[in-house]
């Protein structure tokens, strides 16, 4: 290599600094990607949560099916406040951080959630409850796909925490 290819691949401290500034506009557009496309994707949530209630309420007791749409709805409800009230509290470069860790570790929790929906709503004897369930996983798989591009290890773990219970439903109802 000659002197001159060496002195350009040198850090130094200046662009340290500015790649250190870049990291930092990166991380507040995720940020504001994740609070603008999850308000919607919340809100998308909670109506889809309402229709599998009311779709696969015959399947289950009520017990089972309210329970799982007050965790399916609450999760949503406080990940869309934390969207709405992240300018109220989030001040700091630290508490940025801690809100979008908080809120993507809802975001796998909500995965969770929906998994355990297939689990339970999966109907073994019914055709159309199966293509409808898995019609409505496959939405609630696609709606935080924008939000979540530049998370992809959340996203696959949203992704494997919601079809993996149902996976193992079609597997042990219709094994040979």
């Amino acid at each position: 290599m000659s002197a001159t290819m060496t002195s350009k691949l040198m850090v130094t401290p200046e662009t340290q600094e500015k790649a250190a500034l870049m990291e930092r506009l990166l991380q507040g557009e995720r940020i504001t990607t994740i609070r603008h496309s999850g308000r919607w994707m919340d809100i998308g949530i909670i109506c889809l949560a309402g229709f599998a209630g009311f779709t696969f309420w015959d399947l289950r007791p009520a017990h089972l099916v309210v329970t799982w749409l007050i965790f399916a709805i609450g999760v949503s409800l406080v990940r869309l406040t934390m969207s709405w009230t992240y300018g109220w509290f989030v001040l700091t470069e630290a508490g940025r951080r801690t809100w979008q860790d908080s809120f993507l570790a809802l975001t796998v929790t909500l995965g969770i959630i929906w998994g355990l929906g297939g689990w339970l709503f999966f109907a073994p004897n019914s055709t159309v409850h199966r293509v409808a369930l898995v019609a409505l996983l496959l939405i609630v798989a696609a709606v935080p796909a924008l939000a979540l591009a530049t998370h992809r290890h959340v996203y696959v773990s949203y992704l494997a925490a919601m079809f993996s219970p149902l996976m193992v439903r079609f597997i042990s109802a219709f094994s040979f």
